[in-house]
């Protein structure tokens, strides 16, 4: 969803696209995924979810993410994110992951990760080490 702003992604499936589930590029404020209408994203080429380009104020909350052919959720230099939450079944859940369950690069400025369960993932389930501004509670 290049440049868009306000959009809601609620209850569906989506599977098996050959590159990501979903893309965000300079996009803002948009949901993707609430308590109770959480998405199921599976088995998609690429990442599962990927949020990049200076996208902004956008919640990803309460989705399953898995099987992705690369991370399942790619955060690149976007901002101001809420990724979980502390509500109860705010988390998303991000498993079995070719690379990453996790991976964020460049400035993630007021970006949080909060309460998300993420695991069985190839290369590890959560990389930030190229990343910076990102808050993350497991």
């Amino acid at each position: 969803i290049s440049g868009s702003r306000g959009n809601l992604g609620l209850g569906n499936e989506i599977r098996g696209n050959l590159l990501a589930g979903i893309t965000l590029a300079g996009a803002t404020s948009n949901t993707i995924g609430a308590e109770g209408t959480g998405n199921a994203i599976v088995a998609n080429g690429l990442n599962g979810i990927a949020v990049a380009g200076n996208s902004q104020g956008t919640v990803i909350t309460a989705n399953s993410i898995m099987d992705s052919g690369a991370n399942g959720l790619l955060i690149n230099a976007a901002t101001d994110l809420l990724v979980g939450g502390t509500a109860d079944g705010a988390g998303n859940t991000i498993v079995t992951s070719a690379d990453y369950g996790l991976l964020a690069v460049g400035a993630c400025s007021r970006t949080r990760v909060i309460r998300n369960r993420i695991a069985q993932n190839m290369l590890g389930n959560v990389d930030l080490a190229s990343s910076t501004g990102i808050t993350y509670v497991p």
